[in-house]
């Protein structure tokens, strides 16, 4: 293939991509996706950091929807894009939208355990363009925000194992001092949650170069 051949080759394929690009973006959109979840809290436990818990997986479950969509429209802008990419653009750039509605379901289990259950029904907007955004970043600051969205997505899951964990150590607790012992953990669990909440709210401004 001659020099003129090969340029004028590279050149029709710049343009192709060009315009696939240019087509996804007048097609990106701001979706809007709805989903629940629900979480509870025994009688020991803080009924306000319940009903955040289930706040959160409702939020998770909603940029799950948000990521299988994203899979699927990241071939139209002829991108490779790994699971972890679009991890890190679902859990960094969804927007709520309004304030989440509760609702909340009272069940006895025995004579000394009752619990409340917290159902949390939310909507987030995630907006198409930003995967654009993304393919656009520089390769340094996608790995960093890639490590810190994994990070944060692994505590969350630990807490959350922890948590119930200990709510089976309680119903087995045959004494005070174990209850009280438990108790103190769960305590430390629910401000380790707080923690990972106040973690992955400055991923999202280190996602949006909000750095101060």
């Amino acid at each position: 293939m001659n020099r003129g051949t090969f340029l004028r080759r590279t050149l029709s394929a710049l343009v192709i991509v060009s315009i696939l690009i240019v087509s996804a973006v007048v097609c990106a959109e701001v979706k809007l996706y709805t989903a629940t979840a629900e979480d509870y809290a025994n009688e020991v436990e803080s009924q306000d950091v319940a009903k955040l818990r289930a706040r959160d997986k409702a939020i998770k479950n909603a940029t799950k929807q948000a990521g299988v969509y994203l899979k699927s429209y990241s071939r139209s802008l002829n991108g490779i894009l790994t699971d972890d990419d679009i991890l890190a653009v679902t859990s960094n750039a969804w927007q709520l939208v309004g304030e989440p509605t509760y609702t909340r379901t009272i069940n006895k289990i025995s004579d000394e355990t009752t619990i409340i259950v917290w159902k949390a029904t939310v909507e987030v907007n995630v907006d198409d363009a930003e995967l654009l955004s993304w393919i656009k970043r520089d390769n340094k600051d996608k790995s960093t925000i890639i490590t810190q969205t994994l990070a944060a997505q692994r505590a969350s899951e630990e807490n959350d194992k922890q948590i119930e964990d200990l709510r089976e150590q309680y119903k087995r607790a045959t004494t005070q001092a174990e209850r009280d012992s438990i108790i103190r953990r769960m305590n430390q669990a629910d401000r380790d949650f707080l923690a990972n909440q106040k973690l992955e709210e400055g991923n999202r401004l280190y996602y949006e170069s909000k750095f101060n």
